[in-house]
Protein backbone atom coordinates (compact mmCIF):
# COMPACT_ATOMS: atom_id res chain seq x y z
CA UNK A 1 0.00 0.00 0.00
CA UNK A 2 1.11 3.76 -0.95
CA UNK A 3 0.53 6.33 1.54
CA UNK A 4 0.65 10.12 0.77
CA UNK A 5 4.04 10.54 2.17
CA UNK A 6 5.46 7.81 0.06
CA UNK A 7 3.87 9.46 -2.68
CA UNK A 8 5.78 12.51 -2.83
CA UNK A 9 9.04 10.68 -2.59
CA UNK A 10 8.25 8.45 -5.51
CA UNK A 11 10.55 10.10 -8.86
CA UNK A 12 8.48 11.03 -11.93
CA UNK A 13 8.77 8.85 -14.82
CA UNK A 14 10.20 10.25 -18.02
CA UNK A 15 7.80 9.48 -21.02
CA UNK A 16 9.80 9.99 -23.50
CA UNK A 17 12.58 7.13 -22.23
CA UNK A 18 9.68 4.48 -21.51
CA UNK A 19 8.74 5.90 -25.75
CA UNK A 20 12.34 4.91 -26.84
CA UNK A 21 12.58 1.78 -24.97
CA UNK A 22 9.40 1.01 -26.70
CA UNK A 23 10.44 -2.48 -28.95
CA UNK A 24 8.98 -1.41 -32.54
CA UNK A 25 6.39 -4.38 -33.78
CA UNK A 26 7.71 -5.87 -36.90
CA UNK A 27 4.94 -7.24 -39.15
CA UNK A 28 5.82 -10.75 -40.19
CA UNK A 29 6.74 -11.40 -43.86
CA UNK A 30 7.25 -14.29 -45.91
CA UNK A 31 10.68 -14.25 -47.74
CA UNK A 32 11.06 -14.81 -51.11
CA UNK A 33 13.57 -15.67 -53.58
CA UNK A 34 15.86 -12.85 -55.20
CA UNK A 35 15.36 -14.05 -58.51
CA UNK A 36 11.82 -14.03 -58.27
CA UNK A 37 11.27 -10.59 -60.41
CA UNK A 38 13.22 -12.21 -63.37
CA UNK A 39 11.30 -15.52 -63.16
CA UNK A 40 8.08 -13.52 -62.86
CA UNK A 41 9.33 -11.33 -65.98
CA UNK A 42 9.63 -14.72 -68.21
CA UNK A 43 6.30 -16.22 -66.94
CA UNK A 44 4.60 -12.95 -67.91
CA UNK A 45 6.47 -12.65 -71.26
CA UNK A 46 4.79 -15.68 -72.06
CA UNK A 47 1.52 -15.53 -71.09
CA UNK A 48 1.45 -11.94 -73.01
CA UNK A 49 2.30 -13.26 -76.35
CA UNK A 50 -0.66 -15.67 -75.74
CA UNK A 51 -2.91 -12.77 -75.36
CA UNK A 52 -1.17 -11.22 -78.30
CA UNK A 53 -1.42 -13.89 -80.80
CA UNK A 54 -4.38 -15.89 -79.15
CA UNK A 55 -4.74 -20.34 -78.53
CA UNK A 56 -5.24 -20.53 -82.38
CA UNK A 57 -1.75 -20.35 -83.04
CA UNK A 58 -0.37 -22.43 -79.80
CA UNK A 59 2.45 -25.49 -80.63
CA UNK A 60 3.61 -28.31 -79.43
CA UNK A 61 6.76 -26.68 -79.15
CA UNK A 62 4.69 -23.68 -76.99
CA UNK A 63 3.61 -26.26 -74.48
CA UNK A 64 6.86 -27.58 -73.44
CA UNK A 65 7.93 -24.05 -72.96
CA UNK A 66 5.15 -23.98 -70.71
CA UNK A 67 5.80 -26.94 -68.77
CA UNK A 68 9.16 -25.34 -68.21
CA UNK A 69 7.75 -22.49 -66.81
CA UNK A 70 6.07 -24.80 -64.03
CA UNK A 71 9.37 -25.48 -63.31
CA UNK A 72 10.88 -22.32 -62.90
CA UNK A 73 7.74 -21.59 -60.99
CA UNK A 74 9.13 -24.11 -58.92
CA UNK A 75 12.16 -23.35 -57.72
CA UNK A 76 10.75 -19.42 -56.89
CA UNK A 77 9.06 -21.52 -54.66
CA UNK A 78 5.14 -19.78 -55.74
CA UNK A 79 3.03 -23.00 -55.26
CA UNK A 80 -0.02 -21.81 -56.87
CA UNK A 81 1.61 -20.49 -60.00
CA UNK A 82 3.19 -23.35 -60.43
CA UNK A 83 -0.08 -25.50 -60.30
CA UNK A 84 -1.96 -22.98 -62.50
CA UNK A 85 0.99 -23.72 -64.88
CA UNK A 86 0.89 -27.25 -64.97
CA UNK A 87 -3.21 -27.32 -65.11
CA UNK A 88 -2.70 -24.24 -68.28
CA UNK A 89 -0.29 -27.16 -70.09
CA UNK A 90 -2.88 -29.92 -69.71
CA UNK A 91 -5.81 -27.78 -70.99
CA UNK A 92 -4.39 -26.03 -73.66
CA UNK A 93 -3.11 -30.33 -74.75
CA UNK A 94 -6.61 -30.75 -74.96
CA UNK A 95 -7.39 -27.98 -77.47
CA UNK A 96 -4.58 -28.99 -79.77
CA UNK A 97 -5.82 -32.61 -80.15
CA UNK A 98 -9.56 -31.04 -80.43
CA UNK A 99 -11.11 -32.81 -77.72
CA UNK A 100 -14.43 -32.57 -76.55
CA UNK A 101 -13.63 -32.32 -72.99
CA UNK A 102 -11.67 -28.62 -73.23
CA UNK A 103 -13.59 -26.18 -71.80
CA UNK A 104 -12.77 -22.15 -72.76
CA UNK A 105 -13.82 -20.88 -69.25
CA UNK A 106 -12.16 -23.10 -67.43
CA UNK A 107 -9.10 -21.65 -70.20
CA UNK A 108 -9.96 -17.92 -69.21
CA UNK A 109 -10.25 -18.55 -65.48
CA UNK A 110 -7.04 -20.21 -64.97
CA UNK A 111 -5.33 -17.25 -67.33
CA UNK A 112 -7.08 -14.85 -64.59
CA UNK A 113 -5.72 -16.68 -61.55
CA UNK A 114 -2.56 -16.81 -63.08
CA UNK A 115 -2.41 -13.10 -63.86
CA UNK A 116 -3.14 -12.48 -60.47
CA UNK A 117 -0.87 -14.56 -58.57
CA UNK A 118 2.23 -13.00 -60.25
CA UNK A 119 0.59 -8.95 -59.49
CA UNK A 120 0.29 -10.19 -56.53
CA UNK A 121 3.66 -11.86 -55.07
CA UNK A 122 5.48 -8.79 -57.32
CA UNK A 123 3.09 -5.90 -55.53
CA UNK A 124 4.38 -8.33 -52.05
CA UNK A 125 7.85 -7.95 -52.83
CA UNK A 126 7.83 -4.33 -53.93
CA UNK A 127 6.84 -3.76 -50.32
CA UNK A 128 2.95 -3.39 -50.74
CA UNK A 129 1.06 -4.43 -47.85
CA UNK A 130 -1.12 -7.39 -47.92
CA UNK A 131 -2.41 -10.37 -45.72
CA UNK A 132 0.13 -12.49 -44.55
CA UNK A 133 -1.96 -15.49 -45.05
CA UNK A 134 -2.82 -14.63 -48.46
CA UNK A 135 0.77 -14.69 -49.30
CA UNK A 136 1.72 -18.14 -47.53
CA UNK A 137 -1.28 -19.49 -49.77
CA UNK A 138 0.32 -18.51 -52.40
CA UNK A 139 3.53 -19.64 -52.23
CA UNK A 140 2.40 -22.77 -49.95
CA UNK A 141 4.86 -21.48 -46.69
CA UNK A 142 4.04 -23.78 -44.30
CA UNK A 143 2.12 -22.44 -41.57
CA UNK A 144 1.90 -23.69 -37.75
CA UNK A 145 -1.05 -25.64 -37.32
CA UNK A 146 -2.63 -24.52 -34.12
CA UNK A 147 -2.90 -27.29 -31.00
CA UNK A 148 -6.20 -27.18 -29.57
CA UNK A 149 -7.85 -29.30 -26.10
CA UNK A 150 -11.62 -29.45 -26.66
CA UNK A 151 -13.97 -28.19 -29.22
CA UNK A 152 -17.30 -29.37 -29.97
CA UNK A 153 -17.95 -29.60 -34.41
CA UNK A 154 -21.23 -30.51 -36.06
CA UNK A 155 -21.17 -32.35 -39.65
CA UNK A 156 -22.13 -30.39 -42.55
CA UNK A 157 -21.87 -32.40 -45.63
CA UNK A 158 -18.74 -34.52 -47.24
CA UNK A 159 -17.40 -34.07 -51.02
CA UNK A 160 -16.11 -36.49 -53.31
CA UNK A 161 -13.84 -35.28 -55.65
CA UNK A 162 -11.23 -36.10 -58.26
CA UNK A 163 -8.46 -34.17 -59.89
CA UNK A 164 -6.63 -34.26 -63.50
CA UNK A 165 -3.63 -34.84 -62.11
CA UNK A 166 -4.95 -38.50 -60.76
CA UNK A 167 -5.63 -38.03 -56.93
CA UNK A 168 -9.40 -38.73 -55.77
CA UNK A 169 -10.37 -37.51 -52.02
CA UNK A 170 -13.18 -36.88 -49.70
CA UNK A 171 -13.36 -33.66 -47.31
CA UNK A 172 -15.58 -33.29 -44.51
CA UNK A 173 -16.78 -29.96 -44.16
CA UNK A 174 -17.92 -29.53 -39.97
CA UNK A 175 -19.35 -26.62 -38.34
CA UNK A 176 -16.78 -25.46 -35.25
CA UNK A 177 -19.57 -24.68 -32.59
CA UNK A 178 -16.70 -23.53 -29.93
CA UNK A 179 -15.50 -20.99 -32.33
CA UNK A 180 -17.88 -20.58 -34.69
CA UNK A 181 -16.19 -21.42 -37.76
CA UNK A 182 -15.87 -23.73 -40.59
CA UNK A 183 -13.75 -26.43 -40.51
CA UNK A 184 -12.88 -29.28 -43.05
CA UNK A 185 -10.41 -32.78 -42.52
CA UNK A 186 -9.32 -34.20 -46.25
CA UNK A 187 -8.13 -37.85 -47.33
CA UNK A 188 -6.89 -38.10 -50.57
CA UNK A 189 -4.65 -40.54 -52.72
CA UNK A 190 -3.68 -42.14 -56.64
CA UNK A 191 -6.13 -43.65 -58.16
CA UNK A 192 -5.55 -47.13 -58.41
CA UNK A 193 -8.57 -48.79 -59.62
CA UNK A 194 -8.84 -46.59 -62.59
CA UNK A 195 -6.39 -45.92 -65.50
CA UNK A 196 -5.81 -42.06 -66.00
CA UNK A 197 -5.31 -41.43 -69.44
CA UNK A 198 -2.89 -38.98 -71.22
CA UNK A 199 -4.25 -38.99 -74.43
CA UNK A 200 -7.60 -40.12 -74.39
CA UNK A 201 -10.48 -37.80 -72.81
CA UNK A 202 -13.76 -38.43 -73.02
CA UNK A 203 -17.36 -38.03 -70.55
CA UNK A 204 -15.81 -40.37 -67.53
CA UNK A 205 -13.17 -37.13 -66.80
CA UNK A 206 -10.25 -38.61 -68.67
CA UNK A 207 -10.29 -41.90 -67.44
CA UNK A 208 -11.01 -45.48 -68.95
CA UNK A 209 -14.05 -47.69 -68.58
CA UNK A 210 -13.04 -50.67 -67.18
CA UNK A 211 -15.69 -52.23 -66.02
CA UNK A 212 -18.35 -48.91 -65.01
CA UNK A 213 -16.02 -45.47 -64.73
CA UNK A 214 -18.94 -44.33 -62.05
CA UNK A 215 -18.61 -47.51 -59.85
CA UNK A 216 -15.18 -47.68 -59.93
CA UNK A 217 -14.84 -44.23 -58.51
CA UNK A 218 -17.52 -44.52 -56.26
CA UNK A 219 -15.34 -47.67 -54.47
CA UNK A 220 -12.35 -45.15 -54.27
CA UNK A 221 -13.89 -42.44 -52.60
CA UNK A 222 -15.82 -45.53 -50.35
CA UNK A 223 -12.17 -46.86 -49.56
CA UNK A 224 -10.71 -43.70 -48.82
CA UNK A 225 -13.51 -42.79 -46.16
CA UNK A 226 -12.17 -46.32 -44.76
CA UNK A 227 -8.60 -45.66 -44.31
CA UNK A 228 -6.67 -44.43 -42.13
CA UNK A 229 -5.71 -40.84 -43.45
CA UNK A 230 -1.79 -40.85 -44.95
CA UNK A 231 -0.14 -40.27 -41.31
CA UNK A 232 -0.25 -44.00 -40.81
CA UNK A 233 -0.04 -43.70 -37.02
CA UNK A 234 -3.56 -41.99 -37.41
CA UNK A 235 -6.47 -43.63 -35.81
CA UNK A 236 -9.14 -41.81 -37.51
CA UNK A 237 -11.05 -42.07 -40.65
CA UNK A 238 -12.98 -39.48 -42.67
CA UNK A 239 -15.79 -41.89 -42.26
CA UNK A 240 -15.96 -41.04 -38.75
CA UNK A 241 -17.18 -37.42 -39.27
CA UNK A 242 -19.95 -39.17 -41.84
CA UNK A 243 -23.16 -37.87 -39.32
CA UNK A 244 -23.91 -36.29 -36.20
CA UNK A 245 -21.81 -34.11 -34.23
CA UNK A 246 -18.49 -34.59 -32.43
CA UNK A 247 -16.10 -33.79 -29.33
CA UNK A 248 -12.74 -33.37 -30.97
CA UNK A 249 -9.74 -33.77 -28.45
CA UNK A 250 -6.14 -33.00 -28.95
CA UNK A 251 -5.87 -31.88 -32.25
CA UNK A 252 -4.34 -29.60 -34.91
CA UNK A 253 -6.10 -26.93 -36.95
CA UNK A 254 -5.06 -24.21 -39.34
CA UNK A 255 -5.81 -20.65 -39.58
CA UNK A 256 -7.13 -20.42 -43.10
CA UNK A 257 -10.87 -20.87 -44.50
CA UNK A 258 -11.95 -23.26 -43.57
CA UNK A 259 -9.59 -23.66 -41.49
CA UNK A 260 -8.13 -27.34 -41.97
CA UNK A 261 -8.26 -30.32 -39.34
CA UNK A 262 -5.01 -32.50 -39.22
CA UNK A 263 -5.88 -36.01 -38.66
CA UNK A 264 -2.92 -36.86 -36.45
CA UNK A 265 -2.49 -39.69 -34.03
CA UNK A 266 -3.44 -38.06 -31.35
CA UNK A 267 -6.75 -36.84 -31.93
CA UNK A 268 -9.58 -38.22 -30.14
CA UNK A 269 -13.35 -38.01 -31.46
CA UNK A 270 -16.81 -39.07 -29.18
CA UNK A 271 -19.96 -38.75 -30.62
CA UNK A 272 -22.23 -35.56 -29.00
CA UNK A 273 -26.18 -35.00 -29.41
CA UNK A 274 -26.57 -33.18 -32.56
CA UNK A 275 -28.30 -29.34 -32.63
CA UNK A 276 -31.08 -28.64 -34.87
CA UNK A 277 -29.90 -26.68 -38.14
CA UNK A 278 -32.80 -24.12 -36.97
CA UNK A 279 -30.78 -23.19 -33.76
CA UNK A 280 -29.67 -19.84 -33.46
CA UNK A 281 -26.13 -21.28 -32.83
CA UNK A 282 -25.86 -21.89 -37.02
CA UNK A 283 -27.04 -18.26 -37.57
CA UNK A 284 -23.88 -16.62 -38.57
CA UNK A 285 -23.27 -19.34 -41.45
CA UNK A 286 -26.97 -19.79 -42.35
CA UNK A 287 -28.34 -17.72 -45.38
CA UNK A 288 -32.09 -17.13 -46.94
CA UNK A 289 -30.69 -13.65 -48.49
CA UNK A 290 -28.25 -13.73 -51.60
CA UNK A 291 -27.76 -9.80 -51.38
CA UNK A 292 -25.95 -10.69 -47.90
CA UNK A 293 -24.13 -13.98 -49.23
CA UNK A 294 -22.54 -11.56 -51.90
CA UNK A 295 -21.71 -9.03 -48.78
CA UNK A 296 -20.00 -12.12 -46.76
CA UNK A 297 -17.93 -13.54 -49.68
CA UNK A 298 -16.37 -10.19 -50.09
CA UNK A 299 -15.76 -9.76 -46.26
CA UNK A 300 -14.14 -13.47 -46.17
CA UNK A 301 -12.11 -12.07 -49.13
CA UNK A 302 -10.83 -9.26 -47.35
CA UNK A 303 -9.41 -11.47 -44.64
CA UNK A 304 -6.46 -13.36 -46.95
CA UNK A 305 -7.60 -16.40 -45.88
CA UNK A 306 -8.75 -17.89 -49.20
CA UNK A 307 -7.29 -18.09 -52.87
CA UNK A 308 -10.62 -16.67 -54.49
CA UNK A 309 -14.02 -15.23 -53.62
CA UNK A 310 -16.03 -18.08 -51.85
CA UNK A 311 -18.18 -18.89 -48.78
CA UNK A 312 -19.17 -22.04 -47.58
CA UNK A 313 -22.95 -22.01 -45.66
CA UNK A 314 -26.01 -23.19 -45.24
CA UNK A 315 -28.40 -22.06 -47.52
CA UNK A 316 -31.99 -21.64 -47.35
CA UNK A 317 -33.75 -22.02 -50.68
CA UNK A 318 -37.31 -20.57 -51.11
CA UNK A 319 -37.93 -22.22 -54.94
CA UNK A 320 -35.62 -23.64 -57.95
CA UNK A 321 -36.25 -23.44 -61.61
CA UNK A 322 -36.53 -26.05 -63.94
CA UNK A 323 -33.33 -28.36 -64.28
CA UNK A 324 -32.18 -27.72 -67.80
CA UNK A 325 -28.97 -30.05 -69.72
CA UNK A 326 -26.84 -28.25 -72.00
CA UNK A 327 -25.46 -30.16 -74.86
CA UNK A 328 -22.85 -28.10 -76.09
CA UNK A 329 -21.19 -26.92 -72.77
CA UNK A 330 -21.94 -30.62 -71.59
CA UNK A 331 -23.30 -29.56 -67.92
CA UNK A 332 -26.52 -29.16 -65.98
CA UNK A 333 -27.85 -25.93 -64.59
CA UNK A 334 -30.67 -24.42 -62.57
CA UNK A 335 -31.06 -21.42 -60.37
CA UNK A 336 -31.52 -21.20 -56.83
CA UNK A 337 -33.80 -18.51 -55.64
CA UNK A 338 -33.91 -16.59 -51.81
CA UNK A 339 -36.89 -15.66 -50.14
CA UNK A 340 -37.07 -12.32 -52.15
CA UNK A 341 -36.55 -14.33 -55.56
CA UNK A 342 -32.85 -13.41 -56.17
CA UNK A 343 -31.56 -16.19 -58.41
CA UNK A 344 -28.39 -17.71 -57.37
CA UNK A 345 -26.37 -20.31 -60.34
CA UNK A 346 -26.00 -23.93 -59.46
CA UNK A 347 -23.82 -25.62 -62.17
CA UNK A 348 -22.88 -29.28 -62.24
CA UNK A 349 -20.41 -30.67 -64.92
CA UNK A 350 -21.63 -33.30 -67.07
CA UNK A 351 -18.70 -36.10 -65.97
CA UNK A 352 -18.88 -39.22 -64.70
CA UNK A 353 -17.45 -37.97 -61.08
CA UNK A 354 -20.79 -35.92 -61.01
CA UNK A 355 -23.48 -38.73 -62.06
CA UNK A 356 -24.13 -39.51 -57.96
CA UNK A 357 -24.86 -35.35 -57.94
CA UNK A 358 -26.72 -35.69 -61.39
CA UNK A 359 -28.77 -38.98 -60.80
CA UNK A 360 -29.94 -36.89 -57.04
CA UNK A 361 -30.66 -34.09 -58.35
CA UNK A 362 -33.09 -35.58 -61.44
CA UNK A 363 -34.70 -37.55 -58.97
CA UNK A 364 -35.64 -34.40 -56.48
CA UNK A 365 -36.86 -32.25 -59.44
CA UNK A 366 -39.19 -35.67 -60.40
CA UNK A 367 -40.31 -35.98 -57.04
CA UNK A 368 -40.72 -32.11 -55.99
CA UNK A 369 -38.71 -33.37 -52.87
CA UNK A 370 -35.89 -30.81 -52.33
CA UNK A 371 -34.48 -30.11 -49.37
CA UNK A 372 -35.28 -27.57 -46.98
CA UNK A 373 -31.53 -26.18 -46.96
CA UNK A 374 -28.29 -26.78 -49.40
CA UNK A 375 -24.98 -26.92 -47.40
CA UNK A 376 -22.21 -26.02 -49.95
CA UNK A 377 -19.84 -22.97 -51.28
CA UNK A 378 -20.90 -20.03 -53.01
CA UNK A 379 -18.21 -18.24 -55.38
CA UNK A 380 -19.13 -14.78 -57.22
CA UNK A 381 -17.96 -15.12 -61.25
CA UNK A 382 -16.23 -13.15 -63.35
CA UNK A 383 -19.86 -12.03 -64.35
CA UNK A 384 -20.61 -10.61 -60.99
CA UNK A 385 -23.11 -13.57 -60.36
CA UNK A 386 -23.42 -15.69 -57.34
CA UNK A 387 -22.76 -19.29 -58.34
CA UNK A 388 -23.63 -22.47 -55.54
CA UNK A 389 -22.12 -26.02 -55.88
CA UNK A 390 -24.31 -28.01 -53.65
CA UNK A 391 -22.36 -30.45 -51.28
CA UNK A 392 -24.80 -31.83 -49.36
CA UNK A 393 -28.74 -31.30 -48.85
CA UNK A 394 -30.89 -31.31 -45.58
CA UNK A 395 -34.54 -31.87 -44.96
CA UNK A 396 -35.46 -30.65 -41.85
CA UNK A 397 -38.41 -33.48 -41.56
CA UNK A 398 -36.84 -35.74 -43.23
CA UNK A 399 -37.42 -38.18 -46.57
CA UNK A 400 -38.26 -41.50 -47.27
CA UNK A 401 -36.07 -43.06 -49.30
CA UNK A 402 -37.15 -46.00 -52.38
CA UNK A 403 -36.19 -48.53 -49.97
CA UNK A 404 -38.39 -47.25 -46.80
CA UNK A 405 -35.67 -45.70 -45.13
CA UNK A 406 -35.66 -42.41 -43.75
CA UNK A 407 -32.57 -40.25 -44.46
CA UNK A 408 -32.37 -36.17 -43.06
CA UNK A 409 -29.21 -35.13 -45.01
CA UNK A 410 -27.74 -36.01 -48.43
CA UNK A 411 -23.99 -35.97 -49.47
CA UNK A 412 -24.87 -35.34 -53.01
CA UNK A 413 -21.42 -36.40 -54.62
CA UNK A 414 -20.85 -39.84 -52.30
CA UNK A 415 -24.89 -41.22 -52.48
CA UNK A 416 -27.34 -41.91 -55.34
CA UNK A 417 -30.49 -40.82 -53.55
CA UNK A 418 -33.85 -43.03 -54.99
CA UNK A 419 -36.67 -41.11 -53.70
CA UNK A 420 -40.13 -42.71 -52.68
CA UNK A 421 -42.78 -41.72 -55.27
Amino acid sequence: MITENMQENLPELDLKQLDEKEEEVVPERVELPENIEPALDKIRDWFNKLFLYGVQRISKDNIEELQALSITAHTIKVARLERDIQSMSKILELYLKKDPTFNFTRLTSTLSRISLTAKTIHDYKEGKELPIQLIKLLTGAKEEKQEFDLLIAQTLGLSGWMTDSGYVGVTAYLYDLTNKRIIAATNARPLTSLQYMNNRRGRYGGYRRSRSSRSNLNSELKNIMLINELDTNSNIKIKDFSASAFQIRNGKISNDYPAKLSLGKYLRVHRYKAIPWTSTRFQNIRFDDWNEVHTKIQEVESEGKTLFPQLFGLFKVKAFSPMEHDEVEKIYKFKAYDKNYDSMNIVIPDKGRNQYAIESFKDLFQNKTFPSIIFGQARIGSDGNLSLWPISGIWSKGMMLSNYSIVRSCDFTLNKMRFKR
